[in-house]
């Protein structure tokens, strides 16, 4: 058997389709306090970061080589 992820928004609670789920991560500058997560769309999650003025970030690591 098996098994199924079925991802939730945690802001509007629909369903999100295979390929659309976004996952807002916040992390505090001290340390001290946890990671925060949020499953979004892909809309709610460009939504909220053009509302907080969110900068784009580069990827990390490797360039993937080209064949």
């Amino acid at each position: 058997m098996s098994k199924v992820t079925v991802y939730k928004s945690d802001k509007s609670g629909q369903v999100i389709s295979d390929g659309q789920p976004a996952k807002l991560r916040i992390t505090f500058a001290d340390g001290r306090k946890a990671v925060r997560e949020a499953d979004l769309t892909e809309t709610e999650a460009e939504i909220l970061a053009d509302e907080a003025g969110a900068r784009a970030v580069a990827r990390r690591g490797r360039k993937p080589v080209q064949a």
